[in-house]
């Protein structure tokens, strides 16, 4: 069915309730409340890994240098000695994943819009991929590295302290010479929101009654908004849980809890091939007919300096 006439036939299905005393109750005493859950936005990778769009089509290619020149001190007057440059570059190509979705309504309830119009499917699709875009994106960078591979880039822990933390950015700082994020779902970055707030400022004291905290700007913003913005001026990145909503297990998360990145800078890149495609389709071969919608999207991802990226694993 066409878009115009289930609008229509909307607009006529509530031009019409009220004309009989049963039909005016019903329509009178219904009150649907639609609570959406949590969804992620696509502007959280620009927060820590460069991200690009690309046009269906293109070709994409990223070149990186590693080489360097052969310098030198000059001694004047001297026939300076010069050496083969030891340029060295890296052509790197992306490979493209696809995420689908799917959903089937009857158009009887698209008739009466009680529970989702074709706008609201559209839409609905769009945050769902974009939810399990960026869980994706997440477990992918937070697998880069385990304990067997390089140890330096990677630490377990019982439970997350400041000199662990400190340690994971000195490694990443030494690699990359900055840090651009701290990532990690509410739960994982906790016990940075506590210690980050004024464990700098705490007054030595034997008794726990006659600790003193001063009032600054880190402890007010974790006093008024539950939360710290930066650890020592990095910027921490809260992506808040997305649950599955789906049987068997209404429940499942789709970022894990127990894994924290700490992103440096030039880690790698986020490339948006196209955008969300859609193909919808009515099945007249059931009675009354079904409306199907499909939506995609392709992404790619590449970590050409893995070295810049490390994976705090808390057990």
């Amino acid at each position: 069915m066409e878009k115009n006439e289930i609008l229509k036939a909307c607009a006529e299905l509530a031009k019409t309730a009220g004309q009989s005393p049963f039909g005016k109750s019903a329509f009178a005493e219904t009150i649907i409340q639609l609570v959406e859950p949590n969804h992620l936005s696509l502007d959280l990778f620009s927060t820590f890994m460069p991200t690009r769009q690309a046009a269906l089509g293109d070709t994409i290619i990223k070149r990186v240098r590693r080489g360097r020149y052969g310098v030198q001190t000059m001694v004047p007057g001297t026939n300076h000695l010069v050496s083969q440059p030891t340029d060295v570059q890296d052509y790197h190509t992306y490979v493209f994943d696809r995420l689908i979705g799917g959903v089937r309504e009857s158009t009887w309830n698209l008739r009466s819009g009680d529970l989702t119009t074709i706008d609201g499917m559209r839409q609905q699709l769009q945050f769902d991929l974009t939810d399990n875009l960026i869980a994706k994106v997440f477990s992918l960078l937070t697998s880069v590295w385990n304990s067997v591979d390089t140890p330096s880039n990677y630490v377990q822990t019982a439970a997350l302290t400041y000199p662990t933390l400190d340690t994971m950015i000195e490694n990443i700082l030494d690699f990359s010479g900055e840090v651009r994020a701290i990532i990690g779902t509410r739960k994982a970055l906790l016990p940075i929101y506590q210690f980050a707030g004024w464990r700098e400022y705490q007054y030595m004291d034997t008794t726990q009654d006659n600790l003193v905290y001063p009032i600054t700007p880190k402890l007010l913003e974790y006093l008024n908004t539950n939360r710290v913005s930066t650890y020592k001026g990095i910027t921490l990145v809260e992506l808040p849980q997305v649950f599955k909503n789906q049987l068997p297990n209404m429940r499942e998360r789709l970022i894990p809890d127990d894994k924290i990145l700490v992103v440096g800078g030039n880690a790698g890149e986020i490339l948006m091939y196209g955008g969300v495609e859609f193909q919808d389709y009515t099945d007249m071969t059931i009675q009354p007919a079904d409306y199907i919608l499909n939506a995609w999207m392709s992404y790619g991802m590449i970590v050409d300096m893995p070295e810049n990226l490390g994976v705090i694993k808390l057990t």
